[in-house]
């Protein structure tokens, strides 16, 4: 049986390194310092792989075990294994290093002479050279002989998301459909292993720079001006078309780049470059900009994320000096084998001096640009710690500084104004083809911003196009606030009823969000949200005093007269054109109705046949109805969805208390989706940020339904 000893039982370890091997037959043994991942492996020999596209699938990684790997009985797996993979990060790398030689010392003293091969499948350059250096130290002058005979140390490029999603089972994994693992054909010792999914590179550094400088960099700029706009996941912010614009621009800079060094094919390079933008597009796949754009100087100082030039490993020593006296010569000379501006050339012997075009080099960007010194080079103070930025860096400094006044300047881009009763029914119209409308209930909340708050639904509107449901209740002294339950202990640093407070004492209190996170926002008065979102957002009012169990009939009543008086001709809210009022029964409708409410729109539960028939019979005409369906799409009641259509009336599921309900981000996200395939014309939801990135476009919603159901016809055939 093969073997191969896998350092990292993370999720790319799990879910890419771990998993390719298993598939390709060898018994995967797990190496990590987390006890109780080691212990769950070594329980369940099996976990799950969720492949998250289009159309999911589940693959179930069976032949594996797992190890402490600081274990002294490690070396002996090692000297039994035909593989070590890792997948640790490389500042890890240094302390797995003298395990690694234990195992290599072991093989030699017990005449092992089949050969060995190690690769870091690290997001580095060169990182199994790096942790071959490691390595050797731990070795004494007899052992580095026998590794150098018999050890190989193939160096890699690899791309696969994972992002870190939390399931029932802690060793279960989600990822992406696509993944690459290139490998420095010539470093290995003996035949190349048979790995399906693992490419044997002639000229792996063409391969390494084209992911460091498409998928890392395009990775990169989506995170920072993703954060710079307050979206919180990269498939939020590669949403955004005008972020999209300028990634989709700074990665076809790079590639004209990149196809003039390594000779790529130019369509087939932007089309892989368009395969990555649908990588960070993928719905499933709700990877953090925090994470992703985590630790900046590492990610973008050529002196750390950079390392040596790759060399042949049979390459002279003298190359060494002879590069490095290259890097000596004065500005703008070209020598064979070295580096054009803001790259170091990897490879040796190669013909011709390999330099960029003018206009790709970063160097001639630095001087049309004025940053000095970004791309060219020249010789430093040896006691400067001053680091030569990369061409990455270069790059997003360029994308950025011509973006950031305009991601500053931008106003709420998915406001909708509505000055008339008409234009307010107008928006509310079925039609077949538009996209489905998510709704922010309670005004929406975030991390960082709680509900029934001014400054949360601006947050949302500034994300994506919404409406707001929002709730109210008063003070001591009359005024009207926003707040959803009848105390403030839920949801401010508080305690107590509304009603004992007047409006200046509730001051005194933050707003908290979800996550009991306290925020700087205080409780809002209605008439100021009224007045933020004149012009730019509908409101949806949910009327607590009238549905809430335990208020009297004599209270109830009041606040329908309340709201009568405020809509009627003079009222506080005569003015406005951009509300909704959620009832709950017919006759709660005809309330207002047969005052004369005639300037607003009502919302009103429409889940039987019995009730679509109730308000058919009423003198409400359909044009002021939107209809709440609860929870769920029903099929057995699509003959009611299909009468409320042709009177033109939208439906509404609300999910707050089903898919907003289920806690694992991951499931969440699915349950989200399934949501959207059953087509509801208007889904109401806690989260309506968590739905950007996912498919609301009646085709796109379409073309996942069709997907959907060839996958079902293959699996039956």
């Amino acid at each position: 049986m093969k073997k191969a000893i896998q350092f990292g039982a993370g999720n790319i370890g799990r879910g890419f390194i771990g998993a390719v091997l298993e598939q390709a037959g060898y018994h995967v043994v797990f190496a990590d310092v987390n006890e109780q991942v080691v212990a769950r492996i070594n329980s369940d020999r099996a976990y799950t792989v969720q492949i998250m596209d289009t159309v999911c699938e589940q693959m179930r990684i069976t032949d594996i075990s797992a190890m402490d790997s600081r274990s002294p009985e490690l070396a002996a797996q090692i000297a039994g294994a035909e593989l070590v993979t890792t997948a640790v990060g490389l500042t890890v790398l240094p302390r797995i290093a003298g395990a690694i030689a234990a195992g290599i010392a072991a093989r030699r003293d017990a005449g092992v002479t089949e050969p060995l091969n190690v690769i870091a499948c690290e997001n580095g350059v060169r990182a199994t050279t790096q942790l071959r250096e490691a390595v050797l130290k731990h070795l004494d002058e007899a052992q580095r002989d026998w590794c150098e005979q018999y050890v190989g140390f193939p160096d890699c490029s690899v791309d696969r998301i994972v992002p870190p999603v939390k399931s029932e089972n802690p060793i279960d994994v989600v990822v992406e459909r696509f993944f690459e693992w290139n490998v420095e054909r010539a470093a290995f010792k003996g035949a190349v292993p048979e790995i399906p999914g693992m490419n044997p590179a002639d000229n792996l550094i063409a391969y390494i720079e084209r992911k460091l400088f498409t998928l890392n960099t395009g990775h990169a700029i989506t995170a920072y001006l993703g954060r710079m706009k307050g979206y919180m996941t990269i498939c939020q912010s590669i949403s955004d078309e005008h972020i999209h614009t300028i990634v989709k621009a700074a990665m076809r800079e790079s590639g004209r780049g990149l196809v003039a060094l390594y000779g790529f094919d130019r369509d087939a390079h932007f089309a892989y470059i368009d395969k990555i933008i649908g990588r960070f597009r993928n719905p499933y796949l709700c990877d953090d900009v925090t994470r992703v754009g985590r630790e900046p100087l590492r990610k973008l100082s050529a002196g750390l994320s950079s390392a040596p030039p790759l060399r042949h490993r049979h390459a002279r020593p003298a190359a060494g000096r002879r590069r490095r006296a290259a890097l000596r010569q004065p500005r703008g000379r070209a020598e064979r084998g070295n580096a054009p501006s803001g790259h170091k050339r990897r490879c040796q012997g190669r013909p011709g001096p390999h330099r960029l075009p003018s206009r790709h080099r970063p160097a001639a960007a630095a001087r049309r640009t004025g940053l000095r010194g970004s791309g060219t080079y020249h010789r430093q103070n040896p006691r400067s710690t001053m680091k030569r930025p990369s061409p990455l860096l270069l790059l997003l400094t360029v994308c950025c500084a011509a973006v950031l006044p305009a991601c500053a300047q931008a106003p709420i881009p998915h406001a909708v104004r509505i000055g008339s009763i008409e234009e307010l029914q107008a928006y509310f119209t079925y039609d077949p083809g538009r996209d489905i409308i998510v709704s922010g209930h309670r005004g929406g909340m975030m991390p960082g911003y709680p509900e029934n708050c001014i400054e949360s639904c601006e947050k949302t509107l500034s994300m994506m196009p919404t409406f707001f449901e929002v709730d109210f209740s008063f003070t001591r002294d009359s005024v009207m606030v926003l707040m959803h339950d009848l105390t403030i202990d839920r949801t401010t640093t508080g305690k107590g009823r509304v009603a004992d407070y007047t409006y200046a004492e509730l001051q005194q209190f933050c707003l908290v969000d979800r996550d009991r996170n306290v925020t700087p926002y205080k409780i809002p008065r209605l008439k100021d949200l009224l007045e933020w979102g004149k012009d730019k957002v509908v409101f949806n009012f949910d009327n607590k005093y009238i549905n809430t169990r335990g208020v009297s009939d004599e209270v109830r009543r009041a606040s329908l007269d309340y709201y009568i008086k405020q809509l009627q001709p003079g009222g506080d809210w005569s003015m406005y054109h951009n509300i909704m009022l959620s009832v709950r029964s017919v006759e709660e409708a005809l309330y207002y109705w047969e005052h004369g409410i005639r300037n607003v729109m009502f919302c009103v539960e429409i889940s039987s046949m019995e009730h679509f028939r109730a308000y058919d019979a009423s003198p409400i005409p359909w044009k002021y109805i939107m209809a709440y369906i609860r929870l769920a799409v029903n099929p057995d009641l699509q003959p009611v969805y299909d009468l409320l259509h042709a009177e033109g009336v939208m439906t509404m599921t609300s999910i707050t208390g089903s898919s907003d309900k289920v806690k694992n981000p991951y499931d969440r996200r699915v349950a989200y989706l399934r949501e959207l395939v059953a087509e509801p014309d208007i889904i109401e939801t806690d989260y309506p940020s968590e739905f950007i990135g996912l498919p609301w476009s009646r085709d796109a919603i379409h073309a996942l339904q069709e997907a959907a159901m060839r996958s079902h016809r293959t699996n039956l055939k």
